[in-house]
């Protein structure tokens, strides 16, 4: 089943995805450019993730928990929103207790935890345009 969003709510939605997997990354890309989102940048690490949200001021940030580098998608994300208001869907592998407690702390809109598909990222996104 595929799931068409109104356009018109979506064309200045612009979002930063940040994950270390190549493959995931264009994956992400590639659904949320389907359903009429527009991408505005891509990080690999957390020390990237910091630098082009600060430049870029995205509408959205699609976060993975574990990064390429010394800094995990938490701890990038809690830098992030210590300058700049920040919106948070984590996009994850990691779904244990631990992790989901520490990203409580950042005031993520969403936890998916991978595999995710176009109807997952599609439907929690309907529900958060809903809300705002």
């Amino acid at each position: 089943m595929d799931v068409i969003l109104e356009e018109s709510k979506l064309k200045f939605f612009s979002i930063l995805i940040v994950e270390d997997d190549f493959f995931q990354a264009v994956m992400l890309d590639k659904i949320l450019t389907s359903l009429h989102y527009t991408v505005i940048g891509k990080a690999k690490s957390g020390e990237e993730a910091i630098q082009l949200a600060t430049e870029l001021k995205p509408d959205l940030i699609f976060m993975d928990i574990s990064l390429d580098g010394e800094m995990d998608g938490i701890t990038a994300a809690m830098k992030i929103q210590e300058k700049m208001p920040a919106s948070l869907i984590y996009n994850t592998g990691n779904s244990d207790e631990y992790h989901r407690k520490r990203a409580e702390a950042t005031n993520y809109l969403a936890y998916l935890v991978k595999p995710v598909t176009r109807e997952i990222i599609a439907n929690t996104l309907r529900k958060l345009e809903r809300i705002s």
